[in-house]
């Protein structure tokens, strides 16, 4: 992150990643965007399950594999109007498909400070998670850093 002028955290773990004060984080590293974050959690034993951007840290996961398609409507600001999304998020699936569960103590969080031009948060989010992979880091939502 040094190297295209991000300067890094010393201390990314959020220890009560249930009510994260995402206005606060902002102010505190003077980020343009409240969600420009990249986050990182963790399965009770131990393994990344996901990498992934912006203020929206959640520990989802479907009852069983009955409701994994399952959408509903969500309204958009922008297009003013209702768009369908998936109820539940790719991770959550992996996770309770896998029979594992959310470390919900804790969450890695990274700020985004001077994300230089010609770069988002998104290609911010892509090298951290192929450098992951690059050092043979499994993530259990492999894909999830890139879409």
């Amino acid at each position: 992150m040094n190297k295209v002028g991000i300067k890094t955290t010393k201390n990314p773990k959020c220890e009560n990643p249930k009510c994260i004060d995402y206005d606060k984080i902002q102010q505190k590293f003077q980020l343009n965007d409240r969600r420009d974050l990249v986050w990182m959690k963790f399965t009770r034993d131990g393994y990344l399950g996901v990498v992934a951007v912006s203020d929206d840290v959640n520990f989802d996961m479907p009852e069983d594999c009955s409701v994994y398609d399952k959408k509903h409507a969500v309204y958009n600001s922008y297009k003013k109007g209702n768009e369908e999304e998936w109820v539940h998020n790719s991770a959550g699936i992996l996770v309770q498909k896998l029979g594992k569960e959310w470390d919900e103590s804790f969450v890695l969080i990274f700020p985004l400070k001077g994300i230089p031009n010609g770069y988002g948060r998104a290609d911010v989010e892509t090298a951290i998670g192929n450098m992951l992979i690059e050092k043979k880091v499994p993530i259990l939502d492999f894909y999830s850093h890139i879409y």
